[in-house]
């Protein structure tokens, strides 16, 4: 008997050994699975604030493996060094402090020091710090490069501030949508924010604390104040001002009062944000400002901020705009056209005229806008809108299709939208922008439809810009093209006709974002405006004819907003899209959707029924019978849900389109007139925010 229990025993205390070194293994894994966690962080995602993070949690976990706390320590060094923070320093003395047993990593803490000390220049270097996941729009940089200001949308369009170490958003302001707040800036001690705040058509200046304790400092009725930069001093912020249709570059004293106008500006009140981008010296004596008479025709300026002085910084043909002083008030970098795409420039600047030519810095993507220099770096973001079309075989009969979503073979990608097929059937168009990689050029593509050469046929316009482009619709005989392109002063209609490649154009300054459709003949067009209804204007004439007033009920205050038309393609029927608007205690809201067609001959309107589906998009897309209409319909996290919404009454009927290589958000575009394809483009926002590090060449220094 006491021989077995000697036997079990051993037995229990093999076992436990067995555990314990099963346990000091897993362990070990642990450690090494935090510490690959902590380089992937940080050598391959650059998110360093995270890989510090990381690598403090091994220190806290696992003290006594000298060999791996040695490593993370130093590796907190490196982070804290790419991030170029001073704790960088304390860091690496913290490796010879406390791991002298581990010589190599001692080595290369001791080589680091050296190497921080003898303050050799930098390379520049570009981290990455918030990614597309963060969805709201980054305003400026704090002067310390821990936190953010941003605008969030919510219950309400408010100023918030993101906190880059704790990963925490905290409100600064809680309005609703009777005040809008935008436009945030921070004040030099990091410890305010100045914001703009709208309600109705009335225009405040206020400056808060983080907390939300906020003070009133500007109001203007029936204006616009653009904020850009506090003076270093604290004394007043950098603005633009619209007075009497003019604007002009002020300063709006923060203790509240008159402001001071230091300049009138070229660039009118819609391109103020381009044409006057502004930037105050770290000194206090200067303000750099981007201006001149067009959007894409601009200067860098420099003037006193008395007033007194006004310099030419840049004077080149390309658009030079976004000006930013570095931190030692030696340079001002700014965003340029010049060498045929946009890049980062820099000018060296002594007492506020230019020292030397300007010189390139770096190319930025398309879609890049400045925000601050701080002492820890220049901000910037960087957003893309990528736009391609995608058509899907369909089956008439069925009212199901016959395969997935494909792409149009054109390249480049990203670039393409709204393609249409021209009646007769043979061909469809589409935009297309920067085909030949020249910035602001774009073009209508028109191709055969079973495949072949596709022709481009370049748009007469200054600047080209995608998401203003609306309403590609072919003439109803095929010989040509005609859309509107939005602008400052309304829109203009263009029209191409195919054989001799003649455009035609005419400003419409009541047109503004609307879509627009052909009439039969082509020398007219119906489009909508505003909240007044349908309109169809003679281009010859110039009279305009109202043909359909949108539907009001005094009683419940809901009036209908038409927001999309479409023709059937004998032109009988014009598809309208609404959105119906309640006013009530002075706030607007949308309170449902719906689908109203017209009998053009006759005027008589017949509303859709569509079980309450949350119709999505600007138009919908005819059959070619003209008895259905094909609709998108919101569906949660996915992009969007076919719908095919019978005219003759009956249920809609839910297509499942099958797998198909997109991403972003669909919008239906049109429907073949042989009824075997259904057309859509797509539509993906990219926004990621960057530092920048070491900005100016080694030669420029």
């Amino acid at each position: 008997m006491k021989k077995t229990k000697s036997v079990l025993v051993i037995i229990l205390a093999m076992a436990l050994a067995a555990v314990t070194a099963d346990l000091a293994l897993q362990g070990s894994q642990s450690a090494d699975v935090i510490l690959g966690n902590a380089l992937h962080q940080e050598e391959v995602e650059g998110n360093y604030e995270a890989a510090i993070e990381t690598y403090k949690k091994l220190l806290g976990q696992f003290p006594d493996n000298r060999p791996l706390a040695a490593q993370a320590q130093l590796r907190i060094g490196m982070c804290y060094e790419k991030l170029g923070h001073t704790e960088a320093i304390k860091a690496y003395e913290l490796v010879l402090q406390k791991y002298a047993d581990q010589p190599e990593q001692v080595a290369a803490a001791q080589a680091r020091l050296a190497a921080l000390r003898v303050e050799k220049p930098r390379e520049l270097s570009v981290t990455r710090i918030l990614g597309p996941e963060y969805q709201f729009d980054i305003q400026t940089m704090s002067p310390d490069g821990t936190k953010i200001a941003v605008v969030v949308i919510g219950e309400g369009q408010n100023i918030a501030v993101y906190d880059r170490v704790t990963k925490r958003t905290e409100h600064v302001t809680h309005f609703d949508w009777d005040q809008v707040t935008y436009n945030a800036i921070w004040s030099p001690d990091g410890k305010k924010v100045a914001f703009q705040q709208m309600m109705g058509f009335n225009s405040s200046v206020l400056v808060s604390t983080l907390d939300g304790e906020a003070k009133l400092i500007f109001s203007v009725k029936r204006g616009n104040p653009v904020l850009y930069d506090w003076l270093p001093d604290g004394s007043a912020v950098v603005a633009s001002l619209d007075k009497d249709k003019v604007a002009n570059l002020v300063l709006i004293p923060v203790t509240g009062g008159d402001y001071k106008t230091l300049h009138v500006l070229e660039g009118d009140f819609q391109h103020r944000h381009y044409a006057a981008l502004a930037d105050a010296s770290p000194d206090g004596k200067y303000i750099v400002f981007s201006d001149g008479p067009k959007r894409d025709t601009q200067n860098i300026y420099c003037i006193s901020t008395d007033g007194q002085s006004l310099q030419v910084l840049t004077d080149h043909t390309a658009n030079d705009i976004q000006p930013r002083w570095s931190p030692d008030g030696r340079y001002v970098v700014f965003l340029s056209f010049r060498s045929g795409t946009k890049a980062l420039w820099g000018v060296r600047v002594k007492n506020g005229m230019p020292a030397e030519d300007p010189f390139i810095i770096q190319e930025m993507g398309r879609g890049t806008d400045l925000l601050n220099w701080t002492s820890k770096g220049l901000t910037y973001t960087n957003s893309a809108d990528m736009w391609d079309v995608f058509v899907v075989p369909f089956d008439p009969e069925s009212g199901e299709p016959t395969g997935s979503l494909e792409q149009l073979d054109y390249l480049p990608p990203g670039r393409n939208r709204g393609v249409v097929w021209s009646p007769d059937g043979k061909h469809f168009a589409f935009f297309s922008a920067e085909k030949s990689g020249q910035p602001g050029q774009g073009n209508i593509v028109v191709m055969p439809a079973n495949g072949g050469q596709a022709r481009e046929y370049p748009i007469p316009m200054d600047t080209f810009n995608l998401p203003s482009m609306n309403g590609l619709r072919w003439l109803p005989d095929s010989s040509g093209l005609g859309f509107n392109a939005r602008g400052n002063k309304g829109a203009t209609v263009y029209r191409l006709t195919l054989e001799s490649e003649k455009w035609e154009t005419w400003l419409i300054p009541t047109l503004g974002g609307s879509r627009i459709e052909w009439s039969p003949s082509g020398d007219s067009f119906i489009y909508m405006k505003g909240n007044y209804g349908l309109f169809k204007r003679d281009l010859e004439t110039e009279e305009e004819q109202r043909i359909y007033k949108p539907q009001i009920n005094e009683e419940t205050k809901v009036w209908d907003l038409t927001r999309g038309i479409k023709f059937s393609r004998d032109y009988k029927k014009l598809a309208i899209r609404c959105t119906e608007i309640k006013y009530e205690n002075n706030k607007y809201e949308a309170v449902g959707e719906k689908i109203l067609v017209m009998d053009i001959s006759t005027g008589e309107v017949q509303t859709i029924e569509t079980n309450d589906l949350s119709i999505f998009g600007w138009a919908s897309a005819w059959s070619p019978d003209g008895k259905n209409l094909a609709v998108l319909h919101k569906a949660g996290e996915k992009p969007s849900e076919l719908w095919i919404v019978p005219l003759e009454g009956g249920t809609p009927n839910k297509v499942e389109l099958m797998e198909a290589p997109i991403k972003g958000r669909l919008y239906i575009t049109d429907w073949s007139p042989d009824g075997n394809h259904i057309a859509f483009e797509t539509r993906r926002s990219t926004y990621e925010t960057f530092m920048m590090k070491n900005i100016i060449p080694k030669e420029q220094r």
